[in-house]
């Protein structure tokens, strides 16, 4: 039997590879990470040429925790001989093809990721006090178990495409896009359904490729119109330790509501790549008239096929109530991603607080254990911490506080105030309104 590790993390993507380059000093923690991929590979359908993140470059791996630290990605690049090329570059936002770079060498450095590990099960030892994880080696095809403290499960979310929906060789989700690349591109007619970044930035790479006036594209969104991305500075501070503290702390039916009026927050698009479509099309529209269409407030109910290998998706207007179809050849679903409960945790589902709808219940803390301390959660908290969630700059924080629960202090500084609003009138001056009153009756 293996010893015990202190910390084992489920899934290597940013916001668990940022916990173990923030472990990396501590050697008083005894860390091991897991993940069934091969190498770090982030989101590698969607790394087109030209996208960039739509967090600047001090929201990588460490830098929000650690400025000093090694694996920042300021020194990725003077590493790499190109902290000058950057700066001249005079860019805030990283590419994403650079970004995976950057992770992928911060990975390379660290002796306590285990690729190529499938974690199958768990389950809990109670005369050893410890997790049992049971690990698959994808490549060998052996299992060892694997005893830990702790876990901190980061597996991220998967594809999601409207309900009823099925991928096939001609329909599927963005996250393929790369790949299929060529064959969307030759195919001529083209839809690509959803209102976010990614239906933005595919919807504009074949606007590139739009060399032909016969050629068909047509972007289709469920959202009322072709949101930006909130991007204001009073807004960004939504994303912060104090919002976090405001939101987690409001009813269940009020985060609800609210959580349901943020989608702009962090599923918006860029104003500028909105702006560059516009442009666009409007100067193809000088040659004559072309087959490019926008379409809003539309739900998909379903897919037909239609004459000539066609196909057909069905939609429904939401606002003028009509049932209508458009054909295409190629169908993009750029519909985003859900969470879903994994299924290694089958065995310890009695340890776990839940919601009422089947998902995890995080404290504050990001702990979703009974024991409140053995297991936590990254990016799991949307419904409960608000729009921090997948934010990749309150991933160094939430990181922060994970480290501060395992070890009872701080190894790295958790920042309490950093905003100029006051979200829970907790700030200098506010009073509750009967004391106000009980002294304008007294003067």
């Amino acid at each position: 039997m293996t010893s015990i590790y202190d910390v084992a993390g489920i899934g290597i993507g940013p916001f668990n590879l940022s916990l173990a380059c923030m472990c990396e000093p501590l050697h008083e923690l005894k860390t091991i990470f897991f993940d069934r991929k091969s190498e770090f590979s982030w989101h590698p359908g969607l790394m087109l040429p030209g996208t960039t993140l739509q967090t600047p470059f001090l929201c990588d791996l460490v830098t929000m925790a650690d400025p000093t630290s090694r694996f920042s990605f300021l020194n990725f690049l003077k590493q790499s001989n190109r902290i000058y090329p950057f700066y001249i570059k005079e860019s805030f936002f990283p590419s994403r093809l650079e970004y995976n770079h950057y992770c992928r060498w911060a990975a390379s450095q660290l002796s306590t990721l285990r690729f190529s590990s499938e974690v199958i099960s768990i389950d809990y030892s109670d005369r050893d006090k410890c997790y049992l994880l049971k690990v698959k080696s994808v490549k060998e095809d052996v299992t060892q178990v694997y005893r830990t403290r702790r876990i901190v499960i980061g597996v991220g979310t998967t594809p999601c495409l409207p309900a009823g929906l099925r991928e096939s060789e001609n329909s599927f989700h963005a996250a393929h896009y790369l790949s299929q690349r060529s064959s969307v591109i030759a195919s001529g007619s083209v839809i690509v359904v959803g209102s976010g970044q990614s239906a933005a930035e595919i919807f504009s790479d074949l606007l590139d490729q739009y060399s032909d006036h016969d050629n068909e594209l047509t972007w289709v969104t469920r959202s009322p119109r072709f949101y930006p991305l909130e991007y204001t500075k009073l807004t960004l501070e939504m994303t912060s330790s104090e919002y976090i503290d405001h939101f987690y702390h409001l009813p269940d039916e009020k985060r609800s509501a609210l959580g349901a009026t943020h989608d702009n927050l962090y599923k918006g698009i860029n104003e500028e790549l909105i702006n560059s479509i516009y442009d666009r099309i409007y100067d193809l529209s000088v040659f004559g008239p072309v087959k490019i269409k926008l379409i809003g407030n539309s739900s998909v109910t379903g897919i037909d096929k239609s004459d000539y290998g066609h196909l057909q998706l069905l939609c429904h207007h939401n606002e003028l109530n009509r049932d209508y179809a458009l054909v295409g050849k190629k169908i993009i679903f750029a519909t985003g991603y859900e969470r879903s409960v994994p299924k290694f945790i089958e065995g310890i589902k009695k340890r776990i607080r839940w919601t009422s709808e089947g998902y995890y219940a995080p404290t504050r803390n990001y702990t979703v254990d009974i024991d409140d301390g053995g297991i936590f959660v990254q990016n799991g908290d949307l419904a409960t911490h608000g729009i921090s969630g997948p934010d990749l700059g309150m991933g160094c924080y939430r990181n922060s506080v994970i480290l501060r629960s395992i070890l009872g202090y701080a190894p790295y500084k958790v920042e309490k105030r950093t905003t100029f609003q006051d979200f829970r009138l907790t700030g200098h001056g506010i009073q509750e309104r009967h004391d106000i009153s009980a002294r304008a009756l007294s003067a």
